[in-house]
């Protein structure tokens, strides 16, 4: 976010696309950028959730795994 103080500014997910660039492809070709349909905060919330499970998953899975070769 540069030098710029985000909490003062509204609408966190917005900000978000606005500053990663996301805005800028969505809209009219000579119009203003528009926000994008799906929350870009939520996606990357849930893309962190499910590698954080496949994770845990495979860990206890290579647990059992040393368990069993002992």
């Amino acid at each position: 976010m540069g030098k710029q103080d985000g909490r003062n500014r509204a609408g966190y997910d917005v900000m978000v696309e606005e500053e990663m660039g996301l805005m800028h492809i969505t809209g009219e070709a000579d119009g203003a950028p528009v926000k994008v349909g799906v929350a870009a905060t939520g996606i990357a919330n849930r893309s962190l959730i499910a590698f954080t499970y496949f994770i845990i998953i495979f860990q206890i899975s290579r647990q059992d795994f040393m368990l069993l070769t002992r």
